[in-house]
């Protein structure tokens, strides 16, 4: 599937999309090796029989996958397929004998879900490699090693990004800089923002010199 990629929110989402295509693909796999492997068997058992037997094969797989669950406490392993799909992967791994869900393997396109369906979810339980660093109800703040960069994205999946020093050590110090930095981000405090970033280590000095200047306009 391809995945046009045009801004840093484009790269999250592809990056949910990725591990959603890596579970998807994990228990296929493994449905198609345990069924192979309860070949002599199958034609014998009922399709309840084979969802047991399926199920009792996978369990560890599914159980292993990256997961979060939404609002109304769904099990969510493939972000890109609605609560329904998430169900039957999960539950009914036999679906894939029956000929409306075989194509399931390589067409399902029209069975996807809009990126932002699931909200801020994919975003705080691990489907991207970011260090949450603050989560509210209506937004979330994430740091991103990579891009040395301070992300901030709202209920409405607005991106914000704050670039950081290049030269970020993620110790304890960072930590508790970066937190209040989002903090007084969140609160909009824009003065105490300014005072913050001047006396940490989170930007560069000649941005800070640039900051003192017209901090002192202001006092």
């Amino acid at each position: 599937m391809d995945i046009p990629v045009k801004s840093d929110l484009d790269y999250f989402e592809s990056l949910i999309m990725y591990e959603g295509l890596k579970n998807k693909q994990i228990l296929e796999t493994n449905f198609e090796n345990e069924r192979t492997a309860l070949l002599d068997l199958w034609d014998n058992l009922s399709y309840k029989e084979r969802n047991a037997l399926i199920l009792l094969k996978v369990q560890t797989h599914i159980d292993n996958c990256k997961h979060f669950y939404d609002a109304n406490n769904n099990k969510i392993i493939i972000p890109f397929f609605d609560e329904l799909l998430n169900a039957l992967y999960i539950h009914e791994l036999s679906i894939f004998e029956l000929e409306q869900y075989f194509n399931l393997y390589r067409d399902f396109k029209d069975k996807c879900v809009h990126s932002h369906y699931y909200g801020l979810y994919p975003y705080t339980n691990g489907f991207i490699p970011v260090d949450l660093i603050l989560q509210e109800e209506d937004r979330v703040y994430f740091y991103y090693e990579p891009t040395r960069c301070l992300y901030c994205l709202d209920k409405n999946h607005n991106l914000i990004k704050y670039p950081l020093i290049k030269t970020l050590i993620m110790d304890d110090h960072f930590q508790t800089e970066i937190l209040e930095l989002a903090q007084l981000l969140y609160l909009n405090h824009p003065l105490e923002i300014v005072d913050l970033l001047i006396n940490s280590r989170l930007i560069a000095d000649k941005t800070k010199r640039n900051l003192k200047k017209h901090r002192l306009k202001v006092r």
